[in-house]
Parts: C-alpha cells; sequence; structure tokens
C-alpha cells in the first residue's frame, strides 16, 4: 500500500500487474492487425485466381472484413478506457446479454452486471460496468468507498480493503488477503 493512501503502489513500472496489462494491451492490438493482414492477403491471393471480379474489389472486401477486427478485439473500449480515481455514489445491478467470447454470440445468457457511479471530483460522474462472478461486488463495494480503476482492468481497486478479502482487479475473483495471486488467473493482488 501506499504510505499516504490504502491504494497500492499499482503506478510503479515495476509491479507485476503492470507488466500483465501492458501484455493484454500489446495482445489485443496484434490481434487486430493479425486479423486485418490475414483477411486482406487471403482476399488479395482468392482476387488473383477468381475471374468473376477484379482484385482490386476483392482486395477492398478484405480490407473491410479485416476492419471489423477493430470491433472484435474491442480497440476502441481501449483507447477510451483511461484510468481514474474517485468515490462511489450510487450502484446499480441488472440482468444483461452475455457471451464468454465476444465475437461468438452463440452461448449467450443473461448475466448480472453492477454499474457504479463513480464521482471523480470536479469532472462528470464516470459510469463503470463490471460483471458479478462468485460473490455479489455490493458486499465487497459500498456506496462511499474510495476507488481507483487502472486501464484495461475490468475492476476497481478498493482504498480501504477488508481484513480477510480482497477482490482481483484483473479476473474478478475474491482471494483471501494473505495471498500474493489470484489462485484462478495467477496475477497479482493489489494490497
Amino acid at each position: 500500500m501506499d504510505n499516504k493512501t490504502g491504494f497500492s503502489r499499482y503506478a510503479e513500472k515495476q509491479h507485476p500487474l503492470c507488466r500483465v496489462v501492458q501484455r493484454r494491451i500489446v495482445m489485443r492490438i496484434l490481434g487486430a492487425l493479425l486479423w486485418f493482414a490475414f483477411w486482406v492477403i487471403s482476399c488479395t491471393l482468392w482476387g488473383q485466381d477468381n475471374p468473376y471480379m477484379s482484385p482490386f474489389n476483392w482486395t477492398l472486401l478484405g480490407v473491410l472484413i479485416g476492419l471489423l477486427g477493430w470491433k472484435l478485439f474491442r480497440l476502441g473500449d481501449l483507447l477510451r478506457d483511461k484510468p481514474f480515481e474517485g468515490t462511489i455514489t450510487s450502484m446499480k445491478l441488472k440482468y444483461v446479454w452475455h457471451s464468454d467470447t465476444p465475437w461468438l454470440h452463440t452461448r449467450m445468457q443473461k448475466a448480472p452486471q453492477v454499474t457504479a457511479i463513480v464521482d471523480v471530483g470536479g469532472e462528470e460522474p464516470i459510469k463503470f460496468r463490471f460483471p458479478v462472478k462468485d460473490i455479489h461486488p455490493k458486499d465487497y463495494y459500498a456506496v462511499g468507498d474510495r476507488v481507483r480503476h487502472y486501464r484495461a482492468l475490468p475492476y476497481l481497486e478498493k482504498e480501504n480493503k477488508p481484513e480477510d478479502v480482497v477482490i482481483c482487479v484483473y479476473c474478478g475473483k475474491f482471494s483471501y488477503i494473505t495471498e500474493d495471486t489470484c489462485e484462478v488467473c495467477k496475477k497479482p493482488l493489489l494490497k
């Protein structure tokens, strides 16, 4: 924890979770670039042998399909995501359609999702949405809690953590405070 606050020292470049987040961002960008390159190259090669459409049209089709990688790998969400620190002013639970794989919507199911309104002081309040995993987040987060969000992570870090459990900001599972890594995703816990 920081000397002045109850937040972890995540901002330090040496923190293991910082490297995990950077790797996650790089993998999403590389995945989108590989998706784009695959479709452009394959449609261009296919267009050279196909007499029904010009090679330029096939290349254009490859570019259009390749640009879907922006949506599939959620690069827009990644660019809009900014770190913030503030106080929870309200929380609301609702059920949304959710799939474990964002690009394959064959196994859709209703899943609980919490929307927390965070007052960041002086700016417009931020709506932060995160899914509910094993324990209800309202048992962990409460109105009035000071929280911090880190870029590309789906959960909030709480300033005044309970004595026994801490939430993994990477996967959302609860772990005992005595553990150093999450037992599910094996990522370091912010204590």
